[in-house]
Formats: C-alpha cells, structure tokens, sequence
C-alpha cells in the first residue's frame, strides 16, 4: 500500500511539475505594467466622420467578396487562436516543422512571443471598446461561433494581429534568410481578420504598431534572449531536414490583397 502511495503522491508532483513548467513556457515575456500602452500613443479609432473610416469599411466590402475564394478559406481557417497553429503556419516560411516535440526551443519562444503580443492589445481594447464590423453591420462572421465572445471584447488593436505579427518578428530575427516569406505571412495573417469579418482595417493596422512596441519591449527581457539564443541555435542544427509538405496556400501569386476592378 505504501508503495502504491508513493507512486501515486511522485505520478502527482510529476504531472503538477509539468504543468507549471508549461504554464511557464508560454508566459508573456513582458508583464502589463511593463508593456507599452497603446492608449497613450496610438491615435483613437476612427469614427463615421473621419476618412480613415472610408477605408475601414472598402476593405470590409472586400472581403465580403474575397470569402468564396481560396483566400476566404485561408482567412477562416487562420482564425484559429492557438500556439499549435500558428506554429504549423510559420512552419511554410522555415521548411521544417514546429512542434514542442521537434523544435521544443523555436516551440517555446514563438508561444511566449505569441502571448506577449496577443497581450499587447489589452490597455487600448479596454479603453476604446470598439464595436467590430459584424455587430455595426448586423452581418454574421465567417465564424459564428466566435461572435458572442468576440462581442465582448473590444475590436480596436486586433489581438489575432497583434499575436501573429509578434510571431513573425521574432522568427525573421531567428531565422532572416526566410525574413520575407515569414513577413509576408505575417502580414497576411493580420488581413484574414478583415476578410472574415472580425475586424476593421484600422483595428489591423493598431495591431501590427502594438506588436512591434511589445516586441522592441521584449529586447529587454533577459528570459526573451535566452529563448531567442536557444531557437537560433536549435534553427541552425536542423535547417533543411523535416521537409514541410502540401499546398501553400498563402503563395504570394494567390495572396489576393487588392481586388482588381473586373478581375
């Protein structure tokens, strides 16, 4: 009996241990004390009288035309908020795939980034309350499912947008000579927030602006350039093996990002 226990008290400290540790990994390398604050120098969303909003709703408009295409889909599967796939979308850009079991230091350091800059958008998302495109419009998203929760929460940064572009950064510092194909699918991450209908373009733009300061922020954690030193180094041992496989959807050929008159 005693030895049962004790194998059950060690199976108990072991899985806690894991999960504490996990829990670690993906902490944000930046707490909201430390975190730049939008609220003081992003300029405030555009309202119905100003230009910009001209534009905010244009590219709303076309999206609603862009969601039938290949380009739709990708935007609707891209609103998944997930380490596990934003790690599966990076994986194009590098040639091999990230995964916690094969890229443990690339694994961790995209997941921290990732919660850094989703973390990025609070201060200005709770100051501003922005109503999203689907609630001014009454126009359902290309995920429904997702609109109560998105409903009580402000529109203005873009967190998916913030997330993705922090992503981005940090893996063309990790790895530059994929800087442009990584950039590229950053950016387009950002754009399936306007395609499926989540957000403004505005809310797009904010992002990317609160990701960048989160991630310049980051430079001074100490824990942030340990990570970046370990998946650096783990980038150079495997560069060229665990081949990604399968369609690119986001090929720059097929990005779709301006609608041509006719076309």
């Amino acid at each position: 009996m005693r030895h049962t226990l004790t194998i059950a008290t060690w199976a108990f400290f072991a899985f806690a241990t894991m999960a504490t540790a996990q829990k670690i990994d993906d902490s944000a390398y930046v707490t909201q004390d430390e975190m730049p604050n939008g609220v003081v120098f992003l300029p405030a969303p555009p309202d119905t009288t100003d230009a910009a909003f001209f534009n905010d709703w244009l590219v709303y408009s076309r999206g609603l035309d862009t969601r039938p295409t290949q380009r739709g889909e990708q935007a609707q599967a891209d609103a998944e908020y997930s380490w596990t796939y934003i790690s599966k979308y990076y994986s194009r850009a590098l040639g091999f795939e990230i995964s916690p079991e094969k890229t443990p230091a690339i694994y961790r350091l995209i997941s921290r980034a990732a919660r850094t800059g989703g973390d990025s958008t609070w201060k200005p998302k709770k100051h501003y309350q922005r109503r999203r495109p689907f609630m001014v419009y009454n126009q359902h998203t290309m995920t429904p499912d997702h609109e109560p929760a998105l409903s009580r929460n402000g529109s203005y940064p873009s967190g998916h947008t913030a997330m993705g572009w922090a992503v981005a950064l940090v893996l063309a510092e990790m790895c530059p000579e994929a800087q442009d194909s990584i950039l590229f699918l950053g950016y387009q991450y950002g754009q399936s927030r306007t395609i499926v209908g989540a957000h403004w373009q505005s809310d797009v733009d904010a992002g990317r602006v609160m990701a960048s300061a989160a991630v310049a922020r980051m430079h001074n954690s100490s824990d942030f350039l340990s990570d970046m030193a370990a998946a650096k180094a783990e980038c150079a041992k495997i560069k060229g093996t665990d081949k990604v496989t399968g369609p690119n959807m986001m090929d720059p050929k097929n990005a779709n990002r301006r609608r041509l008159k006719g076309k």
